[in-house]
């Protein structure tokens, strides 16, 4: 990059913790302009903006709880206006409400929807205007292996993962032409919060499934990412990239 150029500015939704934390760093590491978005930890968040200022980052860390639509789509044109663009987003943010279908409870259902799914389409969408205008954006949604084959307990957090791939077909399909990218990674098992919140024999089951001596590391995740976000995967849309698992053995 020139120094007459406009470093890009991204958005990393849930990017104070576990992969999205790696995906923040790595990109601000890279010069691009960051904002990291989380939902209630103060405390990650001020150690993400620790990090930032000991390095000298442009990582902004900004509490935004993507689950409230008006809100998100008033605070993605705050953005836009500070900034001047949203050139890259990364829509990472979910949760997971682990319950057999069977005692499935629905405000579980709506809340994991909510967040992992309806809240990442309707920012996409406050901040595909500026990327339209501007002929160029670079949106990776961060889909999970459940969305693929699903996982015992996990109905709807693998429905959300699974739909995150098919929008990745319909937007890269419906934007590509104006210059906006879509893609998508897939990871296995990643060591974050949440998987260890698993089970050890579910754990175990997930690692042998796929082949892991152990679970992935976020940079594993973070790398790929910073890759289809760069201008050497400017020919790269509307794909589905599998990380830590071959999809063909499935």
């Amino acid at each position: 990059m020139s120094d007459t150029e406009q470093p890009r500015v991204a958005i990393v939704t849930g990017g104070t913790r576990g992969i999205g934390r790696s995906i923040s760093l790595d990109l601000a590491r890279k010069g691009i302009v960051v904002i990291a978005t989380y939902k209630s930890n103060d405390f990650l968040a001020e150690s993400l903006h620790e990090i930032s200022r000991e390095e000298n980052l442009a990582l902004n860390v900004q509490q935004q709880d993507i689950d409230n639509i008006d809100s998100t789509s008033m605070w993605a044109r705050q953005v836009i206006e500070r900034f001047g663009a949203v050139d890259i987003l990364v829509n990472n943010a979910g949760i997971t409400l682990d319950e057999l279908v069977i005692h499935q409870v629905e405000s579980h259902w709506d809340q994991v929807l909510q967040t992992n799914l309806k809240g990442h389409v309707f920012l996409t969408k406050s901040c595909l205007f500026a990327m339209l205008k501007n002929r160029f954006g670079c949106i990776i949604n961060i889909s999970s292996v459940a969305g693929l084959y699903g996982n015992v307990g996990q109905t709807a957090y693998s429905a959300t993962k699974s739909a995150l791939l098919a929008l990745t077909g319909s937007w890269a399909r419906e934007y590509g032409r104006f210059g906006v990218r879509c893609n998508a990674v897939i990871p296995a098992l990643v060591e974050t919060d949440m998987s260890s919140s698993l089970p050890e024999k579910v754990r175990d089951a997930i690692l042998k499934k796929y082949s892991l001596e152990y679970p992935l590391s976020p940079t594993s995740v973070s790398s790929v990412v910073s890759f289809l976000c760069s201008d050497k995967a400017v020919r790269l849309n509307g794909q589905s990239i599998a990380v830590g698992f071959n999809r063909q053995y499935f």
